[in-house]
């Protein structure tokens, strides 16, 4: 008999958290396990991902306290008639709601899920804290175990009151048959963009978020392209886009909009992200960054703010600086951009082998599935 598990997420957008579910449902032995995903908002691409893989989806539409009774009250109606074993839920206001209605309505074992470290209070809506906030008061009542994607929110969330015992760190996993070098990648991506082949292409995965700071990745580009013209800087997420305004005006404040190309979110990011020479990310705050491992499983160094588990995951193939401090990014950039082609080389083969010995999608299944069993206190006949 297999195990029902409904999965409760914020939302079904291009997160990190997002992902990692929707390569979670995809991965897990159908003969073990039937699942259904509960999107507390509606739309977002993984929704449809999700179905693509034969997994159903049940999308609410709760935007605001106004909707909040109506849609809790479908979405206890919706849990009911799939009658999970256990409930696992994705990020701090699923953790809230899902949480409580698995507890109180269903009776059944939950499973929350940290997937953010550090908390901006400057740039966290007051909504999202006082959630926080419940969070940390109910976690030693709710869950019966807390999974989180990196150390770093592990020890945010004990900070504020989490008990230790209950958590389990469980890194979030890549496909490394899908994220693996390929050597043509490159003047396929160039040829697409209109780039000439000897430009050396330098990418920022991330959506669009103050969290991300596209301005300090601008402010560093500036100078990267100063020391080195022959640079495309590749921007791609949700939101990253010529409709963007923002984007648009930091762009033209580095003084070489022409040295950047928007992709918006792509689905083929595996495709992306071999064709770059460096991948960079500029986050204020990060958990564990899904996109560090899938370049690096692409034989792609990277460089990245000392955020969340970052230098972890990164180690010695990439480099790692300070956040908020363009001039710091920059000088990384350059240095790896004007090592010498074996240097470099090296260090791509580097983060090819990191990913593969530590960050495997099928090592990261591996613990989700011994950790529902060891929750259920059952074994699947």
């Amino acid at each position: 008999m297999s195990i029902r598990i409904a999965h409760v997420i914020t939302g079904l957008g291009g997160g990190g958290a997002e992902f990692m579910l929707a390569r979670l449902c995809a991965a897990l032995p159908r003969a073990d396990y039937e699942m259904q995903v509960f999107s507390l908002t509606r739309g977002g691409p993984l929704a449809a991902q999700l179905r693509a893989s034969a997994i159903p989806v049940f999308e609410l539409d709760l935007n605001g306290i106004a909707s909040l009774p109506s849609g809790v009250w479908a979405l206890r109606r919706a849990l009911r008639a799939f009658a999970p074993d256990l409930v696992q839920t994705w990020l701090c206001h699923a953790d809230l709601i899902g949480g409580l209605l698995a507890r109180l309505s269903l009776r059944v074992p939950v499973i929350w899920g940290v997937h953010q470290a550090e908390i901006d209070l400057r740039t966290t809506p007051a909504t999202t804290r006082a959630v926080l906030r419940a969070c940390a008061w109910l976690a030693d009542k709710v869950p019966a175990r807390v999974v989180s994607c990196s150390q770093a929110g592990r020890r945010a969330r004990i900070a504020t009151g989490f008990p230790a015992a209950l958590f389990e760190v469980i890194t979030n996993g890549v496909d490394l048959e899908l994220f693996r070098p390929d050597p043509l990648a490159g003047a396929r991506l160039r040829a697409a963009l209109g780039i000439a082949p000897t430009t050396r292409l330098v990418g920022m995965p991330a959506r669009w978020h103050v969290d991300k700071d596209h301005a300090v990745l601008c402010a560093a580009a500036a100078r990267v392209l100063a020391r080195c013209p022959d640079t495309c800087f590749v921007l791609c997420g949700a939101g990253i886009d010529a409709d963007n305004r923002e984007l648009a005006a930091l762009i033209a404040a580095s003084g070489h909009p022409a040295a950047f190309r928007l992709l918006g979110f792509r689905a083929d990011m595996s495709a992306v992200l071999a064709a770059l020479d460096l991948g960079v990310l500029s986050s204020r705050t990060e958990a564990f960054p899904n996109v560090i491992v899938e370049t690096m499983a692409c034989a792609v160094p990277f460089v990245a703010t000392d955020v969340g588990d970052v230098a972890d995951i990164i180690g010695e193939a990439g480099r790692v600086v300070p956040p908020r401090d363009a001039g710091a990014l920059a000088a990384a950039l350059v240095a790896l951009l004007c090592a010498p082609p074996e240097q470099h080389q090296a260090l791509g083969r580097r983060a090819r082998e990191r990913a593969v010995a530590h960050f495997s999608l099928t090592s990261t299944v591996a613990r989700y599935d011994a950790l529902y069993r060891g929750v259920l206190g059952t074994r699947v006949a």
